[in-house]
């Protein structure tokens, strides 16, 4: 489904971090709490810049631990700078991500998640400009869930999105 009218604006720091996201346009009620998950998550992967300038083939790398529905998940993601045409960057990256064994409590029902894990690849162009980024990315989460005396779940969630 198409969100015609609605878009994004952060708060953009100069290593590449973003932060205050919020929705603009017209957005209520569920669709107003799933975008603003959708405005964490964006900050949480965003595609931080090295401290030091770089060239052609430089690579770098950035940590963050980050909370995603009170799951604490750490993720590092590689990233490597494979060209430059003016303002316009050119990259590849990989991310892992892990997590420790640990409880969550959503709605009031307390839940076992362990074994987590998974990752991601992405693809594309940043404008330095204006730090919009175009390309793919891939990601990956996978773990089980246990919760109420219930078996355990395995989940296993794949993401494909396409910035345009």
């Amino acid at each position: 489904q198409k969100l015609t009218g609605l878009g994004y604006a952060f708060t953009l720091s100069p290593e590449g971090s973003l932060s205050d996201g919020r929705i603009t346009g017209a957005a209520g009620g569920d669709l107003q709490a799933q975008l603003g998950q959708m405005t964490r998550a964006i900050e949480q992967v965003a595609m931080r810049l090295p401290p030091v300038p770089v060239g052609v083939g430089a690579t770098w790398s950035a940590k963050k631990t980050v909370q995603q529905n009170g799951l604490a998940v750490t993720t590092v993601t590689t990233t490597r700078l494979t060209a430059i045409e003016g303002e316009q960057l050119t990259f590849t990256s990989q991310t892992t991500l892990s997590a420790p064994n640990q409880q969550v409590v959503q709605q009031g029902l307390a839940m076992d998640v362990k074994d987590v894990g998974g990752g991601g690849t992405g693809k594309g162009t940043v404008d330095l400009t204006t730090m919009a980024m175009r390309g793919e990315l891939t990601s990956e989460f996978r773990g089980t869930i246990t919760a109420a005396g219930q078996p355990p779940t395995a989940m296993n969630v794949m993401m494909q999105l396409t910035l345009k």
